[in-house]
């Protein structure tokens, strides 16, 4: 479907009230679209809205990283979908067809967040490429989960099976941790190119 973003950078999140979430990333918005029809319903911020998706004073920048929260799950803060607020340096959390975010957590940690994942049992995992460092929010408020030597990670994907995969771009490695501990459980990819010192 044409959403006006051809050439724009986009993650895509699953299904959630029939609805696909993506952000655009080059025109500092998420968008959703309906499942069934291709239709495009919307987006955040609204074009011409004063406050669109302003959290403190800042409007949406460079989105990248969006995840969500199936229905029947526990959710953090009250909001089911969250995506990464790249150029601000925060998460931000919608409700489902919010205008505007209804949380916002981490712009005084977070160093340029790249993506984000949500955890079974209502917390969210925050991968931030500056640093290296992964955080695990729980019920809004923020926990330092792990840094394993990251050099570049950039992604991340959490499973049923209770495990959170990290990609290290640098250093071309996919790191597999517990998500409830961040205990390190494998590695797949060699040392790549990078200086990282490995686990």
């Amino acid at each position: 479907t044409d959403c006006g973003m051809p050439h724009s950078a986009t993650h895509v999140v699953s299904t959630l009230a029939n609805r696909l979430w993506v952000t655009d990333t080059e025109n500092d918005r998420i968008c959703w679209i309906n499942v069934e029809t291709g239709e495009f319903e919307g987006f955040v911020p609204f074009p011409g809205s004063p406050t669109g998706a302003t959290v403190g004073g800042k409007t949406m920048a460079q989105p990248h990283g969006i995840t969500s929260f199936e229905e029947d799950e526990e959710v953090v803060g009250g909001c089911r979908v969250w995506v990464a607020d790249t150029g601000n340096n925060r998460a931000l959390g919608f409700g489902i067809g919010d205008a505007q975010a209804q949380r916002s957590i981490g712009s005084d940690i977070f160093d340029h967040p790249m993506d984000v994942a949500a955890i079974t049992g209502g917390s969210l995992a925050v991968v931030c490429r500056r640093g290296g460092h992964v955080f695990r929010a729980a019920s809004g408020e923020l926990i330092f989960m792990f840094n394993h030597h990251f050099m570049s990670p950039n992604a991340l994907a959490f499973d049923p099976r209770g495990l959170l995969s990290v990609l290290d771009e640098y250093t071309d490695r996919l790191m597999i941790f517990c998500a409830s501990t961040g205990e390190h459980m494998r590695t797949i990819g060699d040392t790549g190119l990078g200086s990282g010192t490995g686990v």
